[in-house]
């Protein structure tokens, strides 16, 4: 199949992504603006949202990367590429997530050992014992 045997996008998808898009662009300014959301983060969004209007506005790239990827429907392109972002974010969160898990383990137990230490500090000197 081709894009001249078949379409592509049909205007009530155009239409739909490019709502999306506006919407997904105002939520990631609004949250950036409101320091919700790290500049870092923000760009891979932005980043995503212009890939899908290049996608929406161009048929010919949309019908390029299908034949690349050797797929027979456009539809199947974009599942996967939609399946390969959500992955990317999944090992993204999840690298984040095991690292901050690390730094309070660690801060936890720096913590414990301090007050231990103002403990037995307080307890050497007669002082009050340390509250929680």
């Amino acid at each position: 199949m081709n894009p001249e045997t078949m379409r592509g996008l049909s205007t009530q998808g155009r239409v739909l992504l490019a709502v999306v898009a506006v919407v997904m662009t105002v939520i990631v300014v609004s949250m950036l603006r409101r320091r919700r959301l790290h500049e870092e983060y923000a760009l891979v969004w932005l980043a995503l949202i212009v890939g899908m209007v290049v996608v929406m506005a161009s048929e010919w790239v949309l019908w390029k990367v299908t034949a690349l990827v050797g797929a027979k429907y456009p539809a199947s392109v974009l599942t996967l590429i939609s399946l390969a972002v959500i992955f990317f974010f999944l090992i993204l969160y999840s690298t984040r997530i095991s690292v901050l898990s690390d730094k309070v383990r660690d801060l936890t137990q720096e913590l414990a050992l301090v007050r231990a230490e103002l403990e037995q500090t307080r307890g050497e000197t007669g002082g009050p014992k340390a509250g929680r």
